[in-house]
């Protein structure tokens, strides 16, 4: 991503995705396992992938076909990989199967960051 609207674009996504994340665990923080914080997170990862690959094909980027995996407990990101706290904010948990979507790495959408 050497385009700098691509990145300015890009870090904006990043912001709003993680004011995303940040109210989903203001919401569903203390629940985290909860049927209902489930449904929420895997809209909100839904949402996200959509968002990207709006961004992505706006800018002309391709990256390899993973679908909503991107952003799920398993693929490209997830636990640890590409987004770098989409799930999770960029904040680890205590326990990884605790909260879903926590994330270890910093990944495509910037460096991790604190709640």
């Amino acid at each position: 991503m050497n385009d700098p609207k691509a990145r300015e674009a890009m870090q904006a996504l990043r912001a709003e995705h993680l004011r995303d994340m940040r109210a989903w665990n203001d919401k569903y923080g203390a629940g985290p396992t909860s049927l209902a914080a489930r449904k929420a997170l895997r809209a909100l990862r839904q949402e996200h992938w959509n968002d990207m690959r709006k961004l992505l094909k706006q800018f002309g980027i391709t990256l390899p076909d993973r679908g909503p995996g991107m952003m799920g407990d398993s693929g490209w990101t997830g636990r640890g990989g590409g987004w770098g706290g989409c799930g999770g904010a960029g904040r680890p948990a205590p326990d990884r199967s605790a909260s879903p979507g926590a994330s270890y790495s910093p990944g495509m959408m910037g460096s991790g960051s604190s709640l």
